[in-house]
């Protein structure tokens, strides 16, 4: 055995070695939380719990022996008992860690089987089964468990509210206390209503949104070009004669006129023929044809 070996062997006879589990833990941990934002967002919502329970248990400390004329700082050590138990709650829903406390308890059950006589071999099955069937039952558990800690939160904040609401000299008397519960009601609050409002200016621009999306995605509108008068004048035009016109051609689509005998067209290079004055004024605005949008420069006449 090198030195390394003994060394490593050395260790994990020391007291409290976890041997390279616990960092497996953690680097499993870490590659899932990278994968889901929505663990990422959980366990930032954790740090910032955290961080605003050592914000309150700071403001009890400061307020010792200042009263005040309602049990403010009772409310805040509630909320700081229900902010605990959330915290501790939602650090065991991270599935790796429950895993691994289910894997635990598995194992203590084997050494149990072991001492008893029963062979882990014949269980092996059953081990796995109840590994899965336990996470799934103690997943499902937490999730009311946490459901029911909101539910709670929700209706603590709403006895802070009428603490508030009622007190008169709590302001004067214990100040930190009475400005700390009210900026925790007021962002609890705000937060709770970021979707409601959110939903709300959705519906409310939901029409101006579809027009700018139909906007972004629509093609670009072509660029009107006129025609100059020499290029109308060079086009053709004859006189209308109903026996050797279609019936379909015999009406100016410009003007949603019919063709008079002796009336002048205008005959563009695709063959579509308009009444004289009225195409020639929309050439001047556009030099396509205003049925088949084709230029009539891309035609010799």
């Amino acid at each position: 055995m090198n030195y390394t070996d003994h060394f490593a062997f050395n260790r994990r006879r020391e007291p409290g070695y976890a041997g390279p589990e616990l960092s497996r833990l953690g680097n499993t941990l870490a590659e899932y939380v990278s994968r889901n934002w929505a663990n990422s967002l959980r366990l930032l919502a954790s740090a910032c719990i955290l961080c605003q329970l050592v914000w309150e248990a700071t403001v009890l400390l400061i307020s010792t022996g200042q009263h005040c004329d309602h049990p403010m700082k009772m409310w805040l050590k509630g909320l700081i008992v229900l902010q605990t138990l959330t915290i501790s709650l939602q650090a065991l829903k991270i599935p790796i860690m429950h895993g691994f406390l289910v894997n635990k308890f598995l194992s203590l059950r084997k050494l149990c089987w072991t001492f008893r006589g029963s062979s882990t071999e014949d269980r092996g099955d059953g081990v796995a089964g109840n590994s899965q069937q336990s996470q799934n039952a103690s997943s499902t558990l937490l999730d009311r468990e946490i459901r029911a800690m909101s539910v709670l939160t929700f209706a603590w904040y709403i006895i802070g509210s009428g603490l508030v609401a009622q007190s008169s000299s709590c302001a004067e008397t214990t100040p930190h206390v009475y400005r700390t519960v009210f900026i925790l009601l007021f962002t609890y609050y705000l937060l709770l209503g970021l979707p409601a409002a959110f939903i709300l200016v959705m519906l409310l621009c939901f029409p101006f949104i579809v027009q700018f999306i139909r906007f972004a995605a629509g093609r670009t509108p072509r660029q009107l070009r006129g025609a100059s008068p020499e290029e109308v004048s060079k086009l053709a035009s004859e006189k209308f004669e109903p026996d050797d016109t279609p019936e379909e051609d015999r009406s100016c689509v410009i003007c949603l006129s019919d063709y008079d005998v002796g009336d002048t067209l205008r005959i563009l290079p695709c063959q579509h023929a308009f009444h004289g004055k009225c195409v020639d004024q929309w050439l001047q605005l556009d030099k396509s044809c205003p049925l088949c949008k084709q230029d009539i420069d891309t035609i010799d006449v």
